[in-house]
Parts: structure tokens; C-alpha cells; sequence
């Protein structure tokens, strides 16, 4: 298609409606004598505000407040977060273990390192060489 806008005709002029919806019962429209939206008519009002008696704004003691409903945890519904906390430790850690106390040492006892000794070394895998010796 093409557009065309002269050829639309009387569609494009403003013009009453041509199809109205039908109420659902026409013996009640009879009865309660409902206004016609042509005709002129004083104006008809059904919002209703709130009712303070009887309500919860009437006591306000009975209103329910911020501690009333119970958060869910969302680790129940959700995939679980890492479990830590970001709080500063307020004791330092103690060891009640059994330590030896400062005076269980002797300073003059103490393990002498191994002395050193020029010896040969004998292995396995090295073939023995034997000389002659003149006297």
C-alpha cells in the first residue's frame, strides 16, 4: 500500500459516534432512572472518602508498625551469601595452652652443632682405584 489522505473521504472529519455499547440490563436502567449523557443534568458524585470511625485511623494504637511484620530471610529463597562479619575484634585472642614459662630455660645448656670432620667419602658407585706404591 499506498497512502492516499484525500481519498479516506468523510473518515477523516470529526463526527458523533456510530456505535454506542448496550447496557448489560435494560430493566435495571428503567428502574433507577439512570441520566442520559446527551441531556443535561446536575452533577453526580460516588467517590466516597474514608471513614474515620471504625477504622484503623481511629485509634491509632491499633495501626500496625514497622516491627509488626517479619523480614524473611533471603538466604531461605535466594542462593546463600559467604557468611562473615566486618567487625573489629573488641578482645584480643588468648591461649590458654600449657606453655613453658621464661624461666624453664637454661641458657648454658644448649645442643652443639655437629663438628666437622674431613674424612673420605665412600660410595657405592665409585670404582676403587689401586695403585702400586714403590717402597
Amino acid at each position: 500500500g499506498r497512502y492516499f489522505p484525500e481519498l479516506a473521504g468523510n473518515a477523516t472529519y470529526p463526527s458523533a459516534p456510530r456505535h454506542t455499547m448496550a447496557p448489560r440490563n435494560w430493566g435495571v436502567q428503567a428502574e433507577h432512572n439512570t441520566p442520559v449523557i446527551s441531556k443535561v443534568s446536575a452533577p453526580t458524585y460516588s467517590l466516597y472518602g474514608r471513614s474515620v470511625v471504625g477504622s484503623f485511623f481511629e485509634d491509632l494504637s491499633k495501626t500496625p508498625g514497622p516491627g509488626t511484620y517479619h523480614v524473611v530471610n533471603p538466604g531461605i529463597y535466594k542462593s546463600r551469601a559467604p557468611q562473615f562479619t566486618m567487625q573489629p575484634r573488641t578482645a584480643l585472642p588468648q591461649d590458654n595452652s600449657q606453655n613453658p614459662g621464661p624461666a624453664a630455660y637454661n641458657v648454658d645448656q644448649y645442643r652443639k652443632p655437629g663438628g666437622l670432620s674431613f674424612g673420605i667419602r665412600h660410595s657405592d658407585y665409585v670404582a676403587q682405584t689401586l695403585a702400586e706404591v714403590d717402597d
